[in-house]
């Protein structure tokens, strides 16, 4: 099925040409227009524009970035320096968010800042790009960065289109229960309980769970708010605002399934980067300093920062990744075959392929399984909880008989 990409791009006379091309997806389009000799600057579906509008969060505005790096790729790709590139997506954006973005950036690299400079300095870009933008700045192909970004970004959208889509229908069965739960225990419960007490019969179990419940509730829920506030407000001053984040990053990387395939991303990453900086000459002590921010877990950033120290002082390559404890030992041999055959770029590549291959398959298994067996939990949580209801309503007959 085709649809309308609208682009602008330079003709072979450098006079910039805006139109309308159909094409099946994105990839296809661009390749149409390459091939009919013109030089990309921005290239949107016809409904792109409004996805401006979904990045704003609590009334504050966001840059689409997958917009950004996708437009600043083909236009470097294209032949373009980045300053260039930026003030044309700055002159040619309507959107004010967007456009505000643009010229910080170019703000930022008129003065003298580097491209990885700029971007960190709005604020809006990750640790991790950033890593990536200096890995391809020091390599001198900031062509290979962008693609590896843009890539990424489209990857992880793609995944977060897949696991909303895998999670509304059981968020909306977890909505239903606690509403049927909030109305038994304040509305049902009440009811019921003096039924059971002036006759001298046990409730159900969950009548009387429920009623405990309730009355702890009502008893002490002023202070269960103010020891809630309190370890909020604590932890929020005395640990910063990335520790809840830092929290909910090592739970998650120790879940099954999803922080294996999770850790092996960003190994991937990890790898991608080293591999794109050492097939350009950077120096490998450098290289391995720049790789180690190029992932999102702290855990892993934490352990690579040894590794430089140990190449420096003397060990190989696949032999200080080993030391580390996060690659396993197929990703290792493939290393250490580009050890002995002085084609560690290559190898590291190879390496990296493996696990973003195995985190994709992984991700792509869990996200098949993910509805049906949340659906099939939730499903069995409600049944219990009718079938208590139906307890307590029998238990209500047999008291009447």
């Amino acid at each position: 099925m085709s649809e309308n990409f609208h682009y602008k791009a330079y003709l072979l006379d450098d006079t910039i040409e805006g139109g309308v091309v159909e094409a099946s997806n994105l990839k296809d389009a661009e390749n149409i227009l390459v091939k009919s000799n013109k030089r990309l600057i921005s290239l949107n579906p016809e409904k792109g524009n409004k996805s401006t509008f979904s990045s704003k969060r609590f009334g504050n505005p966001k840059p689409n970035l997958h917009l950004f790096f996708q437009n600043i790729s083909m236009l470097v790709g294209a032949g373009l320096n980045v300053d260039k590139a930026i003030s044309t997506l700055a002159k040619d954006e309507k959107n004010h968010t967007q456009n505000t973005f643009y010229n910080n950036i170019s703000k930022e690299l008129a003065s003298g800042s580097s491209f990885a400079q700029a971007c960190e300095g709005t604020g809006t870009i990750s640790g991790e790009i950033i890593a990536l933008l200096n890995a391809g700045e020091h390599s001198g192909n900031l062509r290979a960065s962008l693609s590896i970004i843009t890539e990424d970004i489209t990857i992880q959208k793609e995944r977060n289109k897949k696991l909303f889509e895998a999670i509304l229908y059981p968020i909306f069965l977890v909505v239903m229960m606690l509403v049927a739960l909030v109305i038994i225990t304040f509305v049902l419960v009440p009811a019921l309980e003096p039924l059971f007490s002036t006759s001298g019969k046990t409730p159900p179990f969950l009548i009387g769970l429920l009623a405990s419940l309730k009355t702890g509730l009502e008893n002490n829920s002023a202070y269960l708010m103010l020891v809630v506030c309190i370890i909020f407000i604590t932890c929020f001053l005395s640990r910063g605002r990335n520790f809840f984040k830092n929290v909910f990053s090592k739970v998650v990387e120790k879940t099954p399934f999803i922080g294996k395939a999770l850790k092996d991303a960003a190994l991937a990453r990890y790898l991608k980067t080293l591999s794109l900086l050492q097939s350009n000459g950077v120096a490998t002590t450098k290289a391995l300093q720049i790789s180690a921010q190029s992932g999102k877990s702290e855990n892993i950033k934490k352990r690579m920062t040894t590794v430089p120290d140990d190449v420096a002082a003397g060990i190989a390559i696949s032999q200080a990744l080993e030391n580390t404890e996060l690659f396993e030992n197929s990703v290792i041999s493939i290393i250490k075959a580009g050890d002995e055959i002085n084609k560690v770029d290559v190898t590291l590549n190879s390496a990296a392929e493996l696990l973003a291959n195995r985190s994709h398959q992984s991700l792509e298994r869990l996200m098949t399984f993910l509805t049906p067996a949340i659906t099939i939990i939730l499903g069995l949580l409600i049944g219990a909880l009718a079938l208590s209801v139906m307890s307590a309503m029998l238990s209500i007959n047999e008291l009447a008989s």
